[in-house]
């Protein structure tokens, strides 16, 4: 083929290309219009979720925890026992716990000083959050203990705490970790 007859032959196709263009074109105003309105329509409903989702993780008091529990005074040891036996190698676990300072109506009448104390096996690695901050409370530490956390007076509040559990090897059945509050 020489170069005539092969540029003859690419011209017929960009002649179709141009047709198969302007015919998914819209050709009316109304077309343009309700295609613009419909990608409005959908940058708002996006907009709409993502807000919706922001909402629900700041909302701490709706987060369904594992125990709530009411710190209501001083000189008060809480403790809890999470039970993770038989967890697998690499398996990772959640648990949640509350810290209030209330139970119904009833609340602290002064500002409460508490602590945490956490007791785990060697085989298991533990972050603890709390509430919507993503800092690890026992990055940097030697002992799994958290002091200084003030509970405010005559206002509920509530201390949203996630712990995530982080199996290094085989848990045994009797395997635990037990969460001690002192006020």
């Amino acid at each position: 083929m020489s170069r005539e007859q092969k540029n003859v032959k690419k011209s017929p196709n960009k002649t179709k290309n141009k047709k198969l263009i302007k015919e998914k074109t819209p050709k009316t105003n109304s077309d343009k219009v309700l295609i613009t309105v419909f990608f409005l329509l959908l940058i708002l409903v996006v907009i709409l979720g993502i807000s919706v989702l922001n909402a629900k993780n700041k909302n701490i008091d709706k987060i369904k925890a594992n125990v709530i529990i009411p710190v209501l005074g001083t000189k008060l040891n809480n403790s809890l026992s999470v039970d993770i036996s038989n967890m697998k190698k690499t398996e990772e676990k959640e648990y949640i716990f509350k810290i209030a300072n209330y139970r119904g109506n009833k609340i602290n009448k002064e500002n409460i000083e508490y602590q945490i104390n956490l007791t785990k096996p060697k085989n298991v690695t533990l972050k603890l959050y709390k509430n919507d901050n993503n800092t690890n409370l026992l990055s940097n530490k030697e002992t799994l203990e958290i002091g200084g956390i003030q509970l405010e007076r005559n206002k509920k509040k509530v201390d949203l705490y996630r712990l995530v559990i982080k199996s290094n090897k085989k848990t045994t059945k009797d395997d635990k970790i037990e969460i001690i509050i002192k006020s």
